[in-house]
């Protein structure tokens, strides 16, 4: 495994692990929080480790050699055209009232985002001959 790989493990893997503690001990406590700031906080807890997940696939990519980035650029497109075309469906069915949606189905945007980005890239590369593609 290359040096980039094992940084790019040593700094999403603790970031995720926090992500899954933050979801089970405190997302559930959410709703029986009463003081608005509080409840702000913990609602929005998620996202600092999630930032710091984010910040470990910047590094990985900005540490990437051109092919690398190419494959992140291309894979990184057809994540975020097909799932903001799922998102604009979705979003005109509602407004049209065909379809009704809570508001915790934006939490799901960035899961489907990263879930067509590893298919993507993992076609991507397969194309540029890397079928072991993690």
């Amino acid at each position: 495994m290359r040096q980039i790989d094992k940084r790019y493990l040593r700094e999403f893997l603790p970031a995720m692990a926090a992500y899954v503690i933050v979801m089970l001990m405190i997302w559930p406590k959410v709703d029986s929080v009463d003081i608005p700031v509080l409840k702000i906080a913990a609602a929005l807890a998620p996202m600092l480790p999630l930032a710091f997940a984010a910040w470990a696939f910047i590094r990985r990519v900005v540490a990437s050699d051109e092919l690398e980035k190419q494959m992140h650029l291309m894979a990184l497109s057809i994540a975020v055209c097909v799932v903001g075309m799922a998102c604009m469906a979705l979003g005109f069915l509602a407004s049209a009232k065909i379809l009704s949606f809570p508001g915790s189905l934006f939490t799901w945007v960035l899961p489907a985002l990263i879930g067509v980005y590893g298919v993507a890239m993992w076609l991507t590369s397969r194309r540029y001959g890397n079928p072991g593609f993690p």
